[in-house]
């Protein structure tokens, strides 16, 4: 039965539905991610190779990594002030080419106790004769197109002794290693974005739908009257099992039984679960492309 609305009444009330979803989506997560790289909220992001903590692991094989841009900095807190005789930076081939070496005592007033210009990276050791409880390498300009790179910063007490090793360490920047992360993290909501504006205006307006010949095929398999959403169903649950068997000749056919039923449907959220076993089928390269 059609709900008199016509299928043009329809299709504009689902784009402008869409329209919303996405538009408040983008929104909210582009807040969210700016409040992430501000440090206002941690949206649980899995702990980056180069993060700040890499500089005082002891490890010379980890690495602290910066954004590809200047003054970048790397900040350790070594708990309590002490006083200091000297600073050791173990660079990386993306080193700081001017950069400063900065103490202070609340990590908010900071006092510059070594300006370096032209510096060749390797490990360099800079002198410091004060007391302090937080020690900032301040890189002023790259010499690389690429961010800025330490394996160590060590920092050594009036006895010579390292106290930095193990202790807090941030930076004003990390690399991204991996471009739209924290949205790849994020994937059920673009799931959800996707079908809602299905869910809330159906093509059908909420009728049920006639089987056609693909959905019809797997039901005569089946021996049962379906409806498309649950042939395609159907279709992934063979296709699944075939997967699982290792038959690939029936994983082909179900998969392109699955794609012509996935062609006369609507995408919504009730066909979602078994589009993902088709998105594994696809990825493991059992269907032909």
């Amino acid at each position: 039965m059609r709900d008199g609305k016509g299928p043009g009444v329809r299709a504009r009330r689902q784009e402008r539905v869409a329209k919303m979803v996405w538009g408040t989506l983008f929104l909210v997560m582009g807040v969210l991610f700016t409040l992430h790289d501000m440090r206002r909220i941690n949206l649980g992001q899995p702990r980056n190779e180069l993060a700040a903590e890499n500089a005082v692991d002891g490890d010379e094989k980890t690495r602290w990594g910066s954004a590809f841009r200047d003054k970048q900095w790397l900040m350790v807190d070594l708990d309590a002030s002490v006083p200091l005789s000297k600073v050791r930076l173990s660079w990386e081939n993306a080193y700081a080419k001017d950069y400063e070496l900065q103490i202070s005592n609340d990590g908010l007033l900071w006092n510059t106790v070594r300006r370096v210009k032209e510096s060749s990276g390797g490990v360099e050791e800079q002198e410091v004769g004060q007391t302090a409880r937080y020690v900032r390498v301040l890189g002023i300009h790259r010499s690389t197109p690429y961010g800025i790179s330490l394996y160590e910063l060590q920092v050594f007490d009036s006895d010579g002794q390292l106290i930095s090793q193990g202790k807090r360490a941030t930076a004003s920047s990390v690399e991204d290693q991996v471009i739209f992360a924290l949205w790849f993290r994020f994937w059920p909501l673009l799931l959800v974005a996707s079908g809602l504006p299905l869910l809330l205006v159906p093509r059908n307006g909420g009728a049920q739908e006639v089987l056609t010949p693909a959905a019809a095929d797997v039901a005569t398999t089946l021996g049962a009257d379906l409806h498309r959403r649950d042939a395609l169903w159907a279709a992934a649950l063979q296709t699944a099992i075939a997967r699982r068997s290792g038959d690939s000749g029936a994983v082909q056919k179900h998969w392109y039984t699955a794609m012509e039923v996935l062609s006369e449907h609507s995408v919504d959220l009730m066909s979602l679960l078994p589009l993902g076993e088709l998105w594994v089928a696809a990825a493991r390269g059992s269907p032909p492309p």
